[in-house]
């Protein structure tokens, strides 16, 4: 008989498994007897019913074996929170600088990515965003034109089957806009065709996008507009006095508000047609041009082809480029060339490094702590603790610490996001679903940063042998010593940077600050204007001039740090004989003499001299040396 039942037997894998499962409960003559009981079901009932049955003895073992395992394993975490605890009570000045210190670098890291997400997701919000861009001129002198003529995009959708669409959008409409009940003076008035509606995502609230700028004569206003105009009253239907164009505009939808990530910001938008016919018969730059691509075309394609446009379609002789600026770049690249994108990058390796460190006087101070535990190591070593068992003590610890500092940084993040708001003049915050992947990845990134921080401490002190800990190593302080060297190396390094790069940036500051502007703008307001008010600007500069503590008086159509009309401009001698775009305004008498320009050559604009207001041109130094006069 026990020929008979020695030729079965359990298989091996399930063997192997009740093996680790008695061991750990210290039954093991419970492998023994669950072998016999196998070997006389399989000579009765045969090896299949033995093999089920030794499986489901395997299942039920496995419940003692989870429940002492979670015991276990709750017991040792609880000792780990217990050793760390005391160990923060008992050296409080070195725990306090190890997690506040790190979390202010967390802090200035996670500012700094908040403001680089937002940045980084300028109208990131358009449902279309990867089809649409904007038409922008190369000059092939390096010079690049953002703007374009009104004729471009009837031009291009008509002659380019690969074009879906255009939108032209004026943004400098300012006016005074009047309801039955209010009146606002709007920098935000865009003029633009009904297209817009179609390619950019703008939720209407109350009316229908597809026709709400049909009508010539109507307008659609943003929600914070609605509510200052109108207050509660239904805005659709109502009348709006438009002072700039001297007209009466119907409202004929309500949108959301704009997000402040948009390069766009409007709160009225009406036909572009109001700019006067004249703006659409030449070629000259006059507003913007928007474009959305066929979804079936490939936008290099597209690119290449248009790339020629102004030789083939406006002049053979031309020497500009067209190119395409897709949408999500124009607020990184301004003026076709890289400029915000430059601080993104500029202040995302700041944040990289200033992280960096954080983590290395975190490490640093972690080493130079191991050391005095050195004992504490050998002591637990022979009262029966495991490597694995310390380096699980010094890498909880570890994480314990960059869990706390993580809060501590998100606290300390919330309760400075007014000032970093006012700094960037944004509107940041931090639990939020646009930056719900962000603080995701910094948490796994934390607790990665933490397990590397402990790292050391963990594996090197583990491995010391208990009579090696307990005397004091000099070859475990040796290796303590070399690892800190690195790591103040690294440091001292990185502050270093950090520091060259403060005073760069201190000196361009106060380079921006004390520069010889060519002007003053010290004691001088500037206030809106508005057509209204143009048709009584004498009286209204004449009473300003009589009131005390007023020195001078005079207007201009923009600010000077805020111009953006640009006009094609020739001149006698030009040895090219093509015209250039330049920035210009208009201004009045003693606008010089209220900025306090300084003049190289010739005069201010003079009453004395009547030509001076139909033929009278001023320029500055850079256009001078453009034309080479």
């Amino acid at each position: 008989m026990m020929n008979n039942q020695s030729k079965y037997s359990a298989p091996a894998v399930l063997k192997k498994c009740l093996r680790k499962l008695v061991n750990f409960t210290d039954k093991k003559s419970l492998v023994g007897d669950l072998e016999e009981e196998f070997n006389e079901l399989a000579s009765i009932r045969g090896g299949r019913y033995a093999r089920v049955w030794y499986f489901c003895q395997i299942l039920i073992s496995m419940v003692p074996f989870i429940k002492h395992s979670l015991c276990r394993n709750l017991a040792m975490s609880k000792n780990y929170i217990t050793v760390t605890t005391r160990n923060i009570k008992k050296d409080k000045v070195y725990s306090f600088i190890n997690i506040f210190g790190l979390a202010v670098g967390m802090t200035c890291f996670i500012l700094i990515s908040l403001w680089i997400n937002s940045e980084m997701n300028y109208d990131d919000f358009h449902f279309n965003k990867e089809r649409l861009y904007k038409p922008i001129i190369d000059h092939g002198d390096g010079r690049i034109s953002i703007n374009s003529s009104w004729k471009l995009g009837p031009a291009l959708k008509e002659k380019y089957p690969e074009i879906e669409d255009y939108a032209r959008i004026w943004f400098w409409h300012r006016s005074l806009i009047k309801s039955d009940r209010k009146s606002i003076l709007s920098e935000n008035f865009y003029l633009a065709d009904p297209s817009i509606l179609t390619m950019f995502t703008i939720p209407f609230i109350t009316g229908n996008p597809e026709t709400a700028l049909l009508d010539m004569n109507s307008i659609i206003i943003s929600e914070a507009a609605a509510e200052i105009l109108f207050g509660d009253d239904e805005p659709v239907g109502k009348v709006l006095y438009i002072a700039q164009n001297d007209i009466d505009l119907k409202v004929t939808g309500v949108f959301r508000n704009i997000p402040a990530n948009s390069h766009m910001q409007f709160d009225f938008i009406a036909r572009v047609e109001l700019m006067g016919d004249e703006r659409f018969e030449g070629w000259d730059l006059t507003g913007y041009t928007y474009v959305i691509l066929d979804p079936a075309v490939n936008p290099d394609y597209v690119k290449k082809k248009l790339y020629d446009f102004y030789r083939k379609e406006v002049n053979p002789e031309a020497t500009s480029s067209l190119l395409l600026q897709p949408l999500r770049e124009i607020h990184l690249y301004k003026y076709g060339k890289p400029g915000v994108i430059r601080q993104v990058y500029t202040f995302s390796i700041a944040a990289v490094f200033i992280l960096i460190l954080a983590y290395i006087n975190f490490m640093n101070l972690n080493t130079a702590r191991s050391s005095r535990r050195a004992k504490e190591v050998g002591l637990r070593r022979v009262s029966g603790s495991t490597r694995n068992q310390l380096i699980f003590q010094f890498l909880g610890e570890s994480l314990f610490f960059t869990i706390i500092s993580f809060c501590l940084a998100l606290i300390l993040s919330f309760l400075s996001l007014p000032l970093m708001n006012s700094i960037t003049g944004k509107e940041l915050t931090i639990f939020s679903m646009d930056n719900f992947l962000l603080i995701i990845w910094l948490a796994v990134f934390t607790q990665i940063a933490g397990i590397a921080a402990g790292s050391y401490p963990a594996f090197i002190l583990s491995s010391i042998k208990p009579v090696q800990a307990l005397k004091g190593s000099r070859r475990s302080g040796n290796s303590q010593m070399n690892m800190r060297k690195i790591l103040l190396t690294a440091q001292f390094t990185v502050s270093t940077a950090l520091i060259i790069c403060t005073f760069i940036v201190r000196s361009q500051m106060q380079y921006i600050q004390n520069k010889d502007l060519g002007m003053d703008r010290d004691l001088i307001i500037s206030i809106g204007n508005n057509p209204k008010l143009l048709d009584k600007y004498e009286l209204f500069k004449e009473r300003l001039i009589n009131t005390r503590g007023v020195v001078n008086v005079t207007s201009s159509a923009q600010r000077p740090f805020d111009v953006g009309q640009r006009v094609w401009i020739n001149w006698e001698g030009n040895p090219d004989n093509q015209s250039i775009p330049m920035g210009y305004t208009m201004v009045d008498y003693d606008f010089f003499e209220t900025f306090d320009f300084k003049f190289i050559l010739g005069r201010s604009f003079s009453k004395e001299h009547p030509l001076d207001k139909t033929e009278g041109i001023i320029i500055n130094e850079a256009a001078l040396k453009e034309m080479q006069l």
